[in-house]
């Protein structure tokens, strides 16, 4: 996979999650057409991350000259970055729960006319 194929695919995953996100919250605050709306966008995303990943060219043989310890450091570096990457999305998620409870105690109190925000 080029790495602009997978830039792409990255950035197609991350707004699908992003819109997943969108579709529960806008779902919690009874917004039909909206959470409709993150649903779709969400749709989308994940067709077309599945058409970039679809669509990988073949994988590449080791050219000559290129070392194991040099294409291990390479990998050594894709591991962190995804841990990096994994580490975002697990905040993401903390935050997802953090919202989703401050929106179920503003639901379950009936004299509670502040906004979340305050």
């Amino acid at each position: 996979m080029t790495r602009r194929r997978g830039a792409w695919l990255a950035v197609a995953v991350v707004f699908g999650l992003g819109n997943v996100a969108g579709a529960i919250m806008a779902a919690l605050a009874r917004e039909p057409v909206h959470t409709a709306t993150h649903v779709v966008l969400a749709i989308l995303a994940a067709s077309v991350a599945q058409m970039l990943a679809a669509h990988a060219p073949e994988p590449v043989a080791l050219p000559e000259g290129a070392s194991i310890a040099a294409t291990t450091d390479r990998l050594d570096k894709l591991e962190l970055s995804v841990g990096g990457l994994a580490a975002g999305v697990e905040r993401m998620g903390e935050e997802q729960r953090v919202i989703t409870r401050l929106f179920a105690e503003r639901a379950g109190d009936p004299n509670n006319h502040e906004s979340i925000g305050s």
